[in-house]
């Protein structure tokens, strides 16, 4: 038997570590999008773990107990460390990648090597393996790539099916998504979003016919065609879904497919779909695992597994520690959902209006940025005009220059940055200090001039945004001349903001801020308040992933 003790605290402690990130997952269990079954991933591998854990060992137990701390303390030391560093150096990155889930089986793992040993660590390497699967970044970027082909072939599908069962009708006008329904002589129109074409059930049974075929016995060649083929039945029933919601539409009205049918229906499908898979595994020359009449040897014992008392002193510690870190990933929830996927609209389509300022309006477009940024980059000027003194708590003479480069690629926005730029042309660059922007993005002030030009002072950050159902990354730079004068709340606030423009410069050895203001320390602190708000004030995107 397992020792209870142990195990009880490797769950409990995992709970603690990561408990931010495992809620984000179990929140997602209750949406209607494709990644909504990676809440499941943590408890199928659970499962796994309990039905291998009971299996016997084919090798003798290791009693060197040095090789567990060797192997078992890096990695949770690693985890730790990349959720401790990680996050400053990626800002949203760290979100939109989802590493902090990244770091979950390396944190299992390490956490087995000290509770169980190695023997036991080893045994257990498939649920483990297998806690990869609830990293969403992978599922994202495929589904931003493909969820548009994907819902098209299933669109086709419907439309050819419909020729022979003519429940509905294809509206080919807008995205094409739209089929019209006649009940009793009224018409009504159902759309087949990316969320309803099927790749909500196809994420679901890769992720749990993966956990069957990990624990089936057969060549691997059978395990990969059984999934290939039970891929496609899945896609298959979720066609005889959307066609039998069009029939009951047609004969007892939308009401009653919608809110009697539709909510269950495709749950009931994809069960029945795994049974009537796992009953055909035997045709893949795949079969369930044999029970063996060796005596056991348990999961973790006293001869097998490190001193209890040390182990579980350092697996605490380590656990608490990560957990504290853990918390602080609620700040990235402005930014993007749980699933790392922008929850922000661009700012080139919806500019965000701060209170009692004008709209932005675009003064200017550079398109000679497409050579930089890539071809379907845009690099639009915005001017953003504040009201007249005393009409608020941020006010300027002079109307901020809002320059906004949006491009698929970030990694070209990051090639030729704000900084290079200025440096190639030989600006005279000072100030530069670091400064958060809330929802874990980062900015950087900068205070710049031309030669025989005035003098700028300038804030920037990046951060992903939603344009047209796709994801973009964008670099909004605000500047401003030092000639403007400006108007800020006073208080704690400045004094707050302040700090914290002086801790980042000190933390970067730049000591060239103006402690006693002047323009220059007037417009960081005025910039910085503005970028906050735009940050906060900007209107979300929904998209379904």
């Amino acid at each position: 038997m397992w020792h209870r003790g142990r195990f009880a605290m490797l769950v409990l402690g995992v709970g603690v570590a990561y408990h931010q990130s495992l809620r984000t997952l179990v929140r997602g269990l209750v949406l209607d999008t494709p990644l909504a079954y990676l809440g499941l991933v943590p408890l199928v591998a659970a499962g796994l773990a309990v039905v291998l854990a009971r299996r016997p060992d084919r090798g003798p137990p290791i009693h060197d107990r040095q090789l567990d701390y060797i192997v078992g303390l890096p990695l949770l030391v690693g985890a730790l460390l990349a959720n401790l560093v990680l996050p400053t150096q990626l800002d949203t990155k760290f979100w939109l990648w989802r590493l902090d889930l990244l770091t979950l089986p390396f944190f299992v793992a390490g956490a087995a090597f000290l509770l169980f040993g190695t023997r036991a660590t080893w045994k257990l390497r498939v649920p483990i393996i297998f806690l990869f699967a609830a990293w969403p970044y992978p599922y994202t970027e495929a589904l931003f790539r493909w969820t548009d082909g994907f819902t098209l072939l299933t669109i086709r599908a419907l439309a050819w099916l419909l020729r022979f069962v003519p429940w509905a009708v294809h509206n080919p006008s807008g995205d094409g998504s739209k089929f019209d329904i006649v009940h009793q002589g009224k018409a009504f129109t159902l759309s087949v979003a990316s969320q309803c074409s099927g790749a909500n059930s196809l994420v679901g049974f890769l992720l749990i016919g993966s956990a069957f075929v990990m624990l089936m016995r057969g060549p691997r060649l059978g395990k990969f065609a059984w999934l290939l083929v039970g891929a496609s039945v899945t896609w298959m029933l979720n066609l005889f879904r959307i066609m039998l919601l069009f029939g009951i539409g047609q004969k007892w009205g939308e009401r009653v497919a919608i809110d009697a049918f539709h909510p269950f229906i495709g749950l009931v499908l994809l069960n029945l779909g795994l049974i009537l898979l796992i009953v055909g595994m035997p045709l893949f020359r795949l079969s369930r695992p044999t029970r063996s009449t060796a005596p056991r040897t348990p999961i973790s014992g006293a001869v097998a597994a490190p001193a209890w008392a040390l182990a579980r002193q350092v697996f605490i510690s380590i656990a608490a520690l990560l957990g504290v870190l853990n918390s602080g990933i609620v700040d990235y929830g402005l930014i993007a959902s749980d699933m790392g996927v922008p929850r922000l609209a661009s700012f080139t389509a919806r500019p965000p209006t701060l209170a009692n300022w004008a709209t932005p309006q675009v003064t200017n477009t550079y398109e000679w940025g497409r050579r930089f940024f890539g071809e379907d980059s845009t690099w639009l000027r915005f001017s953003l005009p504040s009201g007249p003194p005393g009409s608020g708590p941020l006010t300027t003479t002079s109307p901020i220059i809002a320059d906004v480069i949006s491009t698929s690629s970030l990694g070209r926005l990051e090639t030729y940055g704000v900084e290079a730029c200025y440096s190639f042309h030989s600006y005279d660059v000072s100030d530069q200090v670091d400064v958060d922007m809330g929802g874990g993005v980062r900015g950087t002030f900068l205070s710049w001039q031309a030669k025989k030009g005035p003098r700028y002072s300038a804030l920037f950050w990046h951060w992903p945004v939603v344009e047209n159902g796709k994801r973009r990354f964008e670099r909004v730079t605000l500047l401003l001349p030092d000639s403007a004068v400006t108007a800020t709340p006073g208080g704690d606030t400045e004094v707050a903001d302040f700090a914290s423009t002086m801790e980042a410069a000190i933390s970067r050895g730049r000591p060239g801020v103006d402690p006693a203001g002047g323009a220059v320390g007037q417009h960081r602190l005025f910039l910085v308040q503005v970028g906050r708000q735009i940050v906060q004030n900007q209107p979300a995107e929904n998209i379904q992933i």
